[in-house]
């Protein structure tokens, strides 16, 4: 044999055997995961309930052998504050949402949300698996970041003014907009008490306004976002019949088209991040099949 066909072939051979190795692995444990998942972010709306999601996942051949023992805390953690087991600051406040012991879905639910709930939070869980042993796995944090309701309406001095502000962690990344027929208002000066920005004396909420000219007759809907998702809306709308600049009937909002403010939070799409987990695991598996077969 020659040695470039000798090269060649030695090079398929070794290409084989990283295939069949990595086959192996996957069927045998060798690439076994265990792993805790929670969102970076959540937003959560001042004295309602929120979910703190957090799920243990393993690949499909490993095994628990003992339940999972779950941890809650703060990061950075502080001496005696602990979200679950939860010491004195939470007790009564906080609950599993999957009380069964071999669960996977470690989340909590945290009652009656308060400014100084707006923290960083970290979930840990002990577990001893069948190729891992006994170890103990950290989510990434999660930002709880709270804000109260949304207030939208005239302004006290201008009837041809729109002004809407919320109050919010302090830097916490929400932000704050109005939009008309699709379209983002621009904003206007309109005095001291529309200021953005303005933080509370305690330092507990920083408050956002934004305040906007009447376009024209419509729906107006003043957004709270945080990051790509809107968690809190309230729509203001005005007749036709009253448009801006009438002195003898100031523009007023009609409930008639329109519905009150409705805060709307968004959870993690959890059960998307896994089916999308599964179809790129099948299309890798089909790819290597094909290659092996066809060499």
């Amino acid at each position: 044999m020659s040695p470039v066909l000798s090269h060649l072939s030695s090079a398929r051979t070794k290409q084989r055997w990283i295939l069949w190795t990595f086959l192996s692995c996957m069927f045998s444990g060798c690439l076994s995961v265990v792993s805790v998942h929670q969102p970076a972010e959540l937003a959560a709306a001042l004295g309602r309930d929120v979910v703190l999601p957090c799920s243990l996942r393993l690949s499909e051949d490993e095994h628990m052998l003992t339940p999972p023992v779950l941890y809650w805390l703060t990061e950075p953690e502080v001496k005696g504050v602990r979200l679950w087991s939860p010491t004195e600051a939470y007790v009564g406040r906080v609950d599993l949402l999957n009380h069964s012991t071999d669960s996977l879905d470690r989340s909590l639910l945290l009652r009656a949300v308060r400014w100084t709930d707006s923290n960083l939070y970290k979930c840990k869980v002990s577990i001893r698996t069948r190729t891992e042993g006994s170890t103990r796995k950290t989510g990434d944090n999660t930002a709880l970041r709270v804000h109260d309701s949304l207030v939208f309406n005239l302004t006290r001095h201008n009837a041809s003014l729109l002004r809407c502000h919320v109050n919010v962690s302090p830097r916490s990344g929400f932000v704050l907009s109005v939009l008309h027929a699709g379209q983002t208002c621009p904003t206007v000066a309109a005095g001291v008490e529309d200021v953005e920005d303005v933080e509370d004396a305690a330092g507990r909420f920083t408050t956002l306004s934004q305040t906007v000219a009447l376009q024209g007759p419509g729906n107006y809907e003043c957004q709270l976002s945080l990051g790509t998702e809107v968690v809190a809306r309230s729509v203001f709308c005005l007749d036709e019949t009253e448009e801006a600049g009438d002195a003898e009937k100031p523009p007023t909002p009609s409930n008639q088209t329109c519905s009150d403010t409705e805060v709307t939070l968004h959870p993690e799409p959890w059960p998307l991040y896994i089916s999308l987990l599964l179809v790129s695991s099948i299309s890798l598996l089909s790819v290597v099949t094909v290659m092996l077969v066809r060499r």
